[in-house]
Order: structure tokens, then sequence, then C-alpha cells
């Protein structure tokens, strides 16, 4: 058996599998779905029962962030996750050569078009890719315990290179599929939530997430549209009060923030609140501090 499998998912029949593969010496290819009748001349087929039976989303976000569950992927020492609608090209080779030189855990790709993880939660929200009250109880949560990740650019998960067999990388993927099941399905809004609360590194490399040298994203695989999580309906005008909130909040975040640099720049060149200009300046800042930690 090769070390080095690059495997996929495939759950609900909701489309085609995708069989346009380049010939990669050394690498297996699996699929990972809950379908008996599934066949394929490229990919070696694993049918299983899903994680969560009647949440097929779910089902199939836990065979993509916990192959180690899989005893048809668990034992190989690297394995490369591609979404089933991306069509990659023989130079992967060359993105998993890295990976493997660089030592770290996991590899994934930088959002070539989101400027932050709030960002990327904002257009999840708008878009209706999950049900909002779900997205907003998330963010909430990330405000009040990770405001930090909020402010940083997101991780595209089209395409994610791991070290399966690695603690690190065992405590993440249990930790990133926790965040799954208690809040959104949509796993690009928990990864780095996961990344935080471990000692797992991780490799970040910048690529145009629609079009590199190395893939094409998305090709047609005949995809349905699923239906929102039924979850919480009712509350979804409170939701988007919340996420106006929230955003008032970041924003508030950023400024205190600012506002810190800015002292610290004033003591640095020994100001203080005593006559000049400046310091009426820096008088001005704290007060405008004290305002904000009444909000």
């Amino acid at each position: 058996m090769n070390t080095i499998c690059l495997y996929t998912t495939l759950f609900g029949n909701y489309e085609t599998l995708n069989e346009n593969l380049p010939n990669l010496d050394g690498v297996d290819y699996v699929c990972i779905t809950d379908s008996s009748s599934l066949r394929s001349s490229v990919w070696n087929v694993c049918c299983v029962t899903p994680f969560v039976p009647g949440d097929i989303v779910r089902s199939q976000r836990h065979a993509k962030i916990c192959p180690e569950f899989y005893s048809c992927v668990s034992s190989y020492e690297f394995l490369v996750y591609i979404d089933n609608c991306i069509l990659v090209n023989s130079r992967l080779v060359e993105l998993i050569s890295s990976f493997r030189q660089s030592g770290s855990q996991l590899m994934a790709v930088n959002h070539s078009y989101r400027s932050s993880l709030y960002e990327e939660f904002l257009a999840v929200a708008y878009s209706h890719k999950d049900n909002i009250g779900v997205i907003s109880k998330q963010l909430e949560h990330y405000v009040s315990y990770f405001p930090r990740l909020l402010t940083e650019k997101p991780l595209w998960t089209g395409i994610l290179f791991r070290r399966p067999l690695e603690r690190e990388m065992l405590k993440l993927s249990q930790i990133w599929y926790s965040q799954i099941l208690r809040f959104s399905r949509r796993d690009q809004l928990s990864l780095q939530v996961a990344i935080e609360r471990t000692e797992a590194l991780c490799f970040r490399i910048d690529l145009n997430n629609f079009q590199s040298e190395y893939h094409q994203w998305p090709v047609n695989v005949g995809r349905k549209s699923l239906p929102l999580d039924s979850q919480i309906y009712a509350e979804i005008p409170l939701a988007e009060n919340l996420l106006i909130h929230q955003s008032l909040m970041l924003e508030k975040l950023n400024l205190e923030k600012r506002l810190v640099e800015l002292e610290v720049a004033f003591a640095s060149r020994g100001l203080t609140e005593n006559g000049s200009s400046q310091s009426m300046l820096l008088r001005g800042l704290r007060k405008l501090k004290q305002i904000l930690c009444r909000l």
C-alpha cells in the first residue's frame, strides 16, 4: 500500500462522482460514500453508514474532517482531501511534496476572496448557505471567546493536506467536528478555532481558489441544492439583528485595539497629559476608550 491517499466524499446522491483525475504515482484514490450502488473505474469506493443518520451534510463533513474514523483511509501517513467538484492535475504532486517537507500536521489554502473570517460569516449568512439562527449563535460565541480569529484571513477547505496519525491532528479533527455538530455545518467557519485550540502546525499557502496551476473549481458534477437546517427558523429576525450587533461589536474591538496602539506610541515618545496639543489628544483618546468600555 502507498503512504499517500487522495480521497473525496460523496453522500446523499446529490451529485455525480468526478472521475477526471490524473494518474499520480505512489498515490491511492478513495471515495468515502453512503451509496452501496456507486461504482468507479478510478476511485476505490468505500461504502459506510452515515455518521449522523438523517443528516447527510454533517455525515459528509465527518468523513471529510475525521478520516481516521474510516478504515479505508485511516492507516495512510499522508492524506489529501479534495472536494468532489474540484478538478486537480498532475502538478498536485508539487503541493504534496511541499507539504511533506513543511513538517506541519496540516496544509491549507488561504481564502482568496475573503479578507477576514468575519466576512466569511456574513457571506454565509446573507447567501443563505445555512440557517441564519445557527450562524448567529456561532458568531456570538466567537466574538466572546475568539475575537482575534474573526479578523484573520479565513481558510478555504476545498483542498486539505494532513498527517492524520499525529496526535495533534487527531485532536484538531475532534475539535473541528464538534464545532460542526454544535454550530454551522459550513466547515470553513470553524477550522481556525480548531487550529487555535491545538498545537497542530498549519502551513498556509496562497492560491486563487477558482483556478491555479494545480486545480480548477468548481466543475459541473450535477450538484443539487440541499435544504437548510430546520433549526431555529422562528429566530431569523432576531438573528439578523444579532448579526448587526456583532458587526458593531467587532468594530468596537478593532477600535479598542487601535486606541491601545496609539497610547503605547504616545508613551514611547514620553508624552504626558500636561500642556501640549499632543497631550490633549492623548486625554481625548483615553476618554474615548472609557466611552467604548460602557457600550
